[in-house]
């Protein structure tokens, strides 16, 4: 399924490559060298995510599974959601 796209991606990264010097090349892998050592000296963003129980109103206008949906303008109110948690 892929392969014809990379076939194309290496015939033209080789067309590219191939009109350019031997010296031109080095210059152009040093330049990448460079690039890569730059931006991968930063460490990786770490986010991190907390999963919480559904609040009121966080499923308004939102549907649970194919079976609970509720139009965006519906007011609302944990009393009146009988599936919502009670706290």
């Amino acid at each position: 399924m892929f392969a014809p796209l990379n076939a194309r991606s290496h015939d033209e990264v080789a067309a590219l490559l191939g009109g350019l010097s031997s010296a031109a090349q080095a210059r152009l892998v040093g330049a990448m060298q460079t690039i890569e050592r730059l931006l991968g000296d930063r460490a990786e963003l770490q986010v991190s995510y907390v999963l919480r129980s559904p609040q009121p109103g966080d499923l308004v206008g939102s549907c649970i599974g194919t079976v609970l949906c509720m139009p965006r303008n519906t007011a609302t109110t944990s009393s009146s959601r009988p599936w919502s948690p009670r706290s």
